[in-house]
């Protein structure tokens, strides 16, 4: 369990990582934008948490199948989930935002925002939209580097991201950049996260694409598809307060709601940072066939869940 306590703490250590760049840009976009325009950016960002649900239930599945297939030393296994990973959230990441970009105006305009921020608040969705098929081929990434265990190296590129996000929002903001334009910053930081992953990533995408059989992709789906309302469920319930506040209230009670969310967020997120390393342990343990250590680290796993509480 030592490699999988280590991968937990790294997994936890890019939630964390997530929540600081939080903490840190979100006073910079208030005093930049104010009240008004941050309400804007929240309903946005929520845009895009929601639309990132179309792989709620798929990445759990490409981790556990990459694991498994590394378990039972099927290497290429592993690398044909990968490649049929990439390609379905490429699709379903360009398909996303062709349509956030076509009914831009009509989502803004469910949305009492002022007046002079109804055309900024058109732009900024259009360029948040940018963001989905980049974040999509991110985490088509990560689930890869994620089922070799590669948590650490995650965690490392997180911080490197949110870096890069932050350098880009005051470059924006010390230029005098307009609301829409500091979505720009977002737009850097997933490039950034893309290239250092897929960087980390290069011995899987340097192989000749290949694909999974239609038996394991019935598989793969079976397995998205339960999981798929249950890890939805909580991406909805973390944005619905705001994207409803928005719809019956001023922009500026939309900004505080969202505040108060990213608070509420940062506790559940590092509280199931650990999950996704466990979950592969347990994958990789039953790929190799072996039950004794798959029931040892269950068991290990039951107790010291029971000491923590």
């Amino acid at each position: 369990m030592r490699g999988a306590s280590r991968n937990a703490i790294a997994s936890v250590m890019t939630a964390l990582v997530g929540i600081g760049a939080a903490l840190l840009s979100t006073p910079m976009i208030l005093q930049h934008v104010g009240a008004d325009g941050y309400g804007v950016w929240t309903v946005a960002m929520a845009l895009v948490i929601y639309l990132g649900i179309i792989e709620a239930g798929l990445a759990p599945a490409a981790q556990r199948f990459v694991a498994m297939s590394l378990g039972a030393g099927d290497h290429g296994g592993a690398i044909r989930v990968f490649w049929s990973n990439l390609v379905m959230y490429l699709l379903l990441g360009l398909a996303a935002c062709g349509v956030v970009e076509l009914l831009a105006p009509a989502f803004v305009s469910l949305f009492g925002f002022p007046a002079d921020l109804h055309e900024q608040a058109v732009d900024l969705v259009r360029i948040v939209a940018l963001a989905l098929p980049l974040g999509l081929t991110v985490a088509a990434v990560s689930n890869a580097l994620q089922g070799f265990e590669r948590f650490t190296a995650i965690a490392v590129t997180a911080a490197i991201g949110s870096v890069a996000y932050l350098a880009a929002l005051v470059i924006l903001i010390g230029q005098d950049a307009s609301l829409s334009q500091l979505a720009w910053a977002v737009i850097a930081q997933q490039l950034v996260v893309l290239l250092a992953r897929a960087g980390l990533a290069l011995d899987v995408l340097v192989t000749r694409p290949s694909f999974v059989s239609r038996g394991t992709a019935r598989e793969m789906a079976a397995l998205s598809a339960k999981l798929q309302v249950s890890v939805a469920s909580l991406l909805v319930n973390g944005q619905s307060d705001r994207v409803v506040t928005g719809l019956v209230a001023a922009p500026a009670v939309v900004g505080q709601v969202g505040i108060g969310s990213q608070v509420a967020e940062s506790g559940r997120q590092v509280a199931a940072a650990p999950l996704v390393p466990l979950t592969n342990r347990f994958a990789t343990l039953h790929g190799e066939g072996d039950d004794e250590a798959l029931h040892r680290d269950r068991k290990s796993t039951r107790l010291n869940s029971s000491h923590a509480n």
